[in-house]
């Protein structure tokens, strides 16, 4: 179906990097806001294009760039968050209504996002969240088209219960099937630390 509401990831074999957006409105307008955004994120990480230096919040800046050159009204609620397998870092920023979370088999932790639209207002200063990962860490984004507080409910168990070897994409998907609102485009993604940290 034509979204507005996307994720896409790229690896290779030093760092990973994740992109979740919701596009402003709904149907082609929307769907092709966040085609754009998507293209231009592949690029800019792709490690052949990449420049050294690259950060979640420069390259959120430059899909601000993106849109707001652009004559048309377009905004997008973005998240970007890169991890270091060197490390074990994840480095994130969220600008807009997006939801995201780190779980652990013991909890979870919510990740903050600030007010604001990539391609509109954007938050003068943008705050990068920093957390190293342990191998049972599971980084979860939501759109809100996703009715968050039910689904965040069951995602521990889920993720960590009895199904817990259920592949994490058809959770995602399961979670947009049984989740989404009404009327509103969805994304969730879904990534285990494990897979972040083996590559």
């Amino acid at each position: 179906p034509i979204s507005g509401d996307a994720a896409a990831m790229v690896d290779d074999e030093h760092e990973s990097w994740l992109l979740v957006l919701d596009a402003i409105g709904h149907g082609l307008s929307a769907a092709q806001i966040a085609h754009r955004l998507v293209v231009t994120f592949q690029h800019l990480v792709s490690s052949r294009t990449r420049h050294a230096g690259m950060t979640p919040s420069l390259l959120l800046g430059l899909l601000h760039r993106q849109l707001s050159d652009s004559k048309q009204d377009e905004q997008a609620a973005v998240g970007v968050f890169h991890f270091n397998r060197s490390n074990t870092r994840l480095d994130a920023v969220l600008v807009g209504n997006l939801e995201s979370m780190l779980l652990t088999p013991k909890g979870s932790s919510r990740l903050h996002t600030q007010n604001g639209m990539v391609g509109g207002r954007l938050p003068r200063r943008l705050q990068t969240q920093s957390h190293t990962l342990t191998h049972d860490n599971v980084l979860a984004v939501f759109s809100d088209g996703i009715r968050l507080r039910e689904a965040a409910a069951i995602l521990p168990q889920r993720v960590y219960g009895v199904r817990g070897t259920q592949s994490l994409s058809v959770l995602a998907r399961a979670l947009v099937h049984d989740y989404r609102r009404d009327y509103d485009d969805s994304c969730c993604a879904l990534v285990r630390a494990q897979r972040l940290i083996h590559g």
